[in-house]
């Protein structure tokens, strides 16, 4: 799989896909199927099989402050394209040309003229444009327009009707309900990180474990640690929080140096986390 950053100026050979578009944000099952119908495109007309996707994500732009919620780092979301047979995967600069172009701008510039594509496989809640004014009914108006096939993936929903997204995973993590995330991927979801020396504490109790050192990317699309709280003892605090991120009041592991009272107290905090 080729890493094609920007849709200005491409080689022959990175052009004329049929592509999915979208953000792609976790690759779940719903993702999966538009990336299903853009490779079922792909195979009819002998076109590569390409994903579109967008750096930054639109949300740190239109929402600088809004707190980190990226599901994939960016090798992440390259490694789960390469699994399903992505040929080409078009990393688009999301900055303030990108956001200026309307929906038909978009259309003729990015995908006619700049990628060249053959077909365009999109969700069924798809918006795109300044303004999201753009739709899947819209995608089909300029596919007529410009030459290009569309085809438009239903929603993808599990047992009770719910519809797999994004937001989805993010709620079942916060919540603490890893298999409910691991239902809407299709997969357990993973974070990245170094493994760092710890306290060895798990090896004397028979199970040691990896201590990963992870950031969370933040709205900005820069990396920060997560915060801690403050240790009496006047050194960085070793207490983490053992319920997750998400109540209000989340009840710490005991920091375990002398004269910390972590193991009692309740943070009034929301710290953040890799989601």
């Amino acid at each position: 799989m080729r890493v094609i950053k920007g849709w200005k100026g491409l080689m022959a050979r990175d052009r004329g896909a049929a592509i999915a578009l979208g953000n792609f944000d976790g690759v779940h099952r719903g993702h999966q199927q538009v990336i299903a119908l853009a490779a079922k495109a792909a195979h009819e007309i002998g076109a590569p099989l390409g994903v579109i996707s967008f750096d930054p994500h639109p949300r740190q732009i239109f929402a600088p402050n809004a707190p980190a919620f990226r599901l994939m780092r960016p090798g992440q979301q390259a490694r789960a394209l390469e699994a399903l047979g992505v040929d080409l995967f078009y990393v688009l600069p999301f900055d303030q040309e990108m956001a200026s172009l309307t929906d038909r701008d978009f259309a003729q510039q990015v995908l006619h003229d700049g990628l060249g594509v053959a077909h365009v496989a999109v969700g069924f809640d798809i918006s795109f444009g300044k303004g999201r004014t753009g739709s899947p009914a819209t995608m089909k108006d300029y596919g007529q327009d410009f030459g290009f096939g569309v085809s438009v993936a239903a929603a993808v929903a599990d047992d009770s009707g719910e519809k797999y997204s994004s937001t989805a995973v993010r709620d079942a993590l916060r919540d603490g309900q890893p298999e409910a995330a691991a239902a809407i991927l299709g997969r357990p979801f993973a974070i990245e990180g170094v493994v760092q020396r710890g306290r060895q504490l798990g090896r004397e109790l028979g199970f040691p474990t990896a201590n990963v050192q992870w950031t969370t990317m933040s709205s900005r699309g820069s990396a920060s640690t997560p915060p801690v709280p403050a240790c009496p003892t006047g050194a960085r605090c070793r207490a983490w929080p053992i319920s997750g991120s998400i109540p209000r009041s989340a009840k710490w592991r005991p920091c375990l140096r002398s004269g910390c009272s972590t193991s009692t107290r309740t943070s009034t905090t929301r710290p953040s986390r890799p989601i």
